[in-house]
């Protein structure tokens, strides 16, 4: 008797407790935000995609790996199927059909298992949807306490003065970045159906683990893992590894000590990387292509920086971004005297180390990615998020001009902005 009223005890104040929390959350206005948020997700969902043919070329590459398998990887559209008939919105011709498939296998795997069910397309924004509210409450945290910053692990090595804001949790007030995310990815997640929810999941995955000693080395499985679903996220590899070496260097002083430490990962994620491409490589060579890691099917017009004969208006601004970026990283040194002989020795030890990774991705992503999709930017966030309050208000409203101009920049490139504002009426 003495078990049975201790578990109705329990039963009833789990029941209060769930009572309480419920009626909490339901008198919290960010709740009925997310709850509008959803509801907006559910009416435009149906919607398109108005922009892009990704989502169909991708669902149609998936069906077909259930005839072909990884043999479609070197095929053209018309070569799996005579009858292709999925257009560019765009420019109402045929969508890449005389292109093979670009994407990773497990990106192609994922749509293989989309194209059985019901309604692939209203399946694959659905399960988008969920993942950006992962994503939203991964950028909240991250934003609330920045001991989730992967520059954070770096500090506590620093030996003179640290500023006080990167010796503890500093929180921000307001976390705009993670709350823009909720409702700028409605447009590439439900309307348009871009995997960028996906692959801003995997940004943050590999953050999330960096920021804990136990769990650093499973950051570059994790990344290795990332690569056969999206390319581009190699590029945080080596920025972890410069973390990394920054961090040892500060700790040990020595060199010998860097290579020992970081041998490890290092063969990790070689070993995953090549171990990952076996299976697609037993039917197809696609992966010793080129031109699936360094961009060279986006070579229409590219906007980076790296390309001075193809500058775009918005390849100034992202330039120049970069460069207050860099000022941000160095500011501290400017009240500090530097010799010659010791001016990288200083830069390690006393510039702004939390900025280096947004410089770092900067660098990587264009130099890799120079054709910029406006979607695409959202890899940032997560790296932005992670700053100290101030320095996060200052580099994203930057970037968000920055966006904005990419963003005409590929209207401009695509459709101009007659055919744009038409094509959204028509999709409306």
């Amino acid at each position: 008797m003495t078990q049975i009223t201790n578990l109705r005890k329990k039963h009833e104040q789990f029941k209060k407790n769930t009572i309480m929390m419920l009626s909490t959350i339901i008198k919290d206005g960010r709740f009925w935000i997310i709850v509008l948020n959803i509801l907006i997700r559910i009416l435009v969902t149906p919607i398109g995609p108005l922009v892009t043919s990704d989502l169909k070329r991708n669902i149609f590459y998936g069906a077909a790996f259930w005839k072909l398998g990884f043999k479609v990887y070197d095929l053209k559209p018309l070569e799996i199927d005579p009858s292709f008939s999925i257009t560019d919105p765009l420019s109402g011709k045929l969508s890449w059909d005389n292109n093979t498939y670009d994407y990773p296998w497990l990106h192609l795997l994922f749509f293989a298992f989309v194209s059985l069910v019901p309604f692939p397309i209203i399946a694959t924004k659905t399960v988008f949807t969920f993942i950006d509210i992962v994503n939203f409450l991964l950028l909240y945290m991250l934003e609330k306490n920045r001991l989730s910053s992967p520059l954070y692990t770096l500090t506590p090595t620093l030996k003179k003065n640290t500023p006080s804001h990167m010796t503890s949790a500093s929180t921000s007030r307001v976390a705009y970045i993670s709350w823009l995310y909720l409702f700028v990815s409605i447009i590439f997640s439900n309307i348009e159906g871009q995997v960028i929810s996906i692959e801003v999941l995997t940004f943050l995955v590999a953050y999330y683990l960096y920021r804990h000693e136990k769990t650093r080395l499973a950051s570059y499985l994790w990344i290795a893992l990332s690569f056969h679903w999206k390319y581009l996220t190699i590029i945080l590899f080596p920025t972890f590894l410069i973390i990394d070496a920054t961090r040892i260097w500060l700790q040990h002083k020595d060199i010998q000590q860097i290579f020992q430490e970081m041998l490890k990962p290092i063969v990790l994620t070689i070993a995953v990387l090549i171990g990952m491409s076996i299976p697609p490589f037993l039917q197809s060579r696609y992966i010793l292509n080129s031109q699936f890691f360094i961009g060279f099917q986006y070579d229409v017009k590219p906007w980076s920086p790296f390309y001075i004969g193809t500058l775009m208006p918005a390849a100034f601004f992202m330039l120049a971004y970069w460069l207050y970026t860099i000022y941000v990283w160095i500011k501290p040194l400017f009240s500090t005297h530097i010799q010659y002989n010791t001016f990288w020795k200083t830069i390690i030890e006393e510039s702004d180390h939390e900025v280096i990774a947004l410089i770092l991705v900067q660098i990587f992503f264009l130099f890799i990615y120079r054709f910029a999709m406006p979607w695409a930017w959202l890899y940032f966030f997560p790296v932005i998020a992670s700053l100290e309050p101030k320095k996060r208000r200052t580099l994203f409203f930057i970037y968000a001009i920055t966006a904005f101009i990419g963003a005409i920049n590929f209207i401009q490139l695509t459709v101009t902005f007659a055919g744009f504002i038409d094509i959204l009426q028509h999709g409306i």
